[in-house]
């Protein structure tokens, strides 16, 4: 398959679930009511519906679990933004905004 295939089909993809006792939807809820949206990145609008690629943890919930639901752990960012992260190359404003996350929640 085409990585751009993937990519769209991610972009798409990613909606709502229903609430359980893992599911961070009613996090995400809270945070998308309090914020503007806007990537804490860039500073482009995010339109539409909720996605989950909207919501990034700034500190891996892998590395970090205790840090999941630490909204100040949660950025709001582009599809774009969150994917080049999460394959490892964040963007240096999303590198200034991890180190500021070490220092304040570590």
């Amino acid at each position: 398959m085409k990585r751009g295939g993937f990519i769209k089909r991610r972009m798409t993809g990613f909606t709502e679930k229903p609430d359980d006792e893992q599911s961070l939807w009613p996090l995400y809820r809270e945070i998308w009511a309090e914020r503007a949206h806007v990537s804490a990145i860039s500073g482009e609008p995010l339109e539409g519906r909720i996605k989950s690629w909207m919501f990034d943890h700034l500190l891996e919930q892998e590395k970090y679990p205790h840090l999941r639901g630490d909204k100040d752990n949660i950025i709001l960012c582009t599809f774009a933004e969150h994917e080049v992260k999460s394959l490892g190359n964040p963007l240096p404003e999303h590198k200034r905004l991890i180190k500021q996350a070490k220092k304040n929640l570590l």
